[in-house]
């Protein structure tokens, strides 16, 4: 396959994505071949759709008109019903998803432009996910690194569901630092007293019989008076495997951040 001078780097591979806003105030050579040649088709519900005048790769800018992300062919088709189609919560829908409450970014910026919601789904088909991620955005469902991808209005109920983590140990993991080769430990404890490592399972817990409302954040009385173990479990769950429902951001989503029961 010929390389793309535009999509692709010197290498041959594929650009997954580009800040568009660095490309024309920086204008180098390659930063003016993909301005150029990278043209506007049409707006969508958020950000808008464009292509490569070279070799026709789709490519989508996101609503703040910063990230231009590559739209696979697979996903060309996903991006356009996603934009057609209301993606909204019923009444019953919102009232769980206000008891569930939301969580945005982390310290670093990972997650930015989305509010995460971890529970349970049953779709109009009749699967039913126990864990399962509610994403209200303004990004269409084609980013490369998610597992299953439904769209919103494919949800007929949401419940809590019993692995999600309780909403003070989420904020606590997506405000982990950093320590080495993108490991972002947070220590927590199970009710019987037993110590773990969250690691990358900022959202649900299933672990040796422990589900998601067995963890706690442990107090600083029982750190200081208590024995932790030097090494504590780390528990990495594979996101790959939880199924992700798009919904669209409205104004005033951003409430279920900060909601108290």
């Amino acid at each position: 396959m010929t390389r793309c001078p535009t999509c692709d780097d010197e290498q041959g591979f594929h650009v997954v994505f580009f800040n568009w806003k660095t490309a024309h105030n920086r204008s180098t050579p390659e930063d003016r071949r993909r301005v150029n040649r990278i043209i506007f088709q049409q707006k969508l519900k958020f950000g808008a759709s464009y292509q490569c005048a070279y070799c026709e790769q789709n490519w989508f800018l996101d609503e703040q008109g910063e990230i231009m992300h590559r739209v696979d062919q697979e996903t060309q088709e996903r991006l356009h019903v996603w934009s057609e189609s209301k993606l909204d919560f019923d009444q019953e829908q919102f009232d769980v998803i206000r008891s569930i409450r939301a969580t945005g970014a982390d310290q670093y910026g990972n997650g930015r432009g989305h509010l995460h919601l971890p529970c349970c789904v049953t779709t109009r088909s009749g699967e039913r996910f126990e864990k399962a991620m509610l994403l209200i955005t303004k990004m269409p469902p084609i980013e490369y690194w998610r597992g299953p991808v439904f769209l919103g209005n494919s949800v007929l109920r949401i419940e809590e569901s019993i692995y999600t983590l309780n909403h003070e140990v989420r904020l606590q993991a997506l405000q982990a630092d950093e320590m080495k080769s993108g490991l972002m430990p947070t220590l927590v404890v199970s009710q019987d007293g037993r110590y773990f490592d969250l690691h990358g399972s900022e959202s649900f817990f299933d672990h040796e019989g422990l589900r998601g409302k067995d963890i706690l954040l442990p107090t600083q009385s029982a750190l200081d008076n208590i024995k932790v173990p030097t090494k504590a479990p780390v528990i990495a769950e594979d996101t790959s495997l939880i199924p992700a429902f798009y919904f669209d951001w409205f104004d005033g989503c951003e409430s279920l951040l900060s909601f108290v029961r």
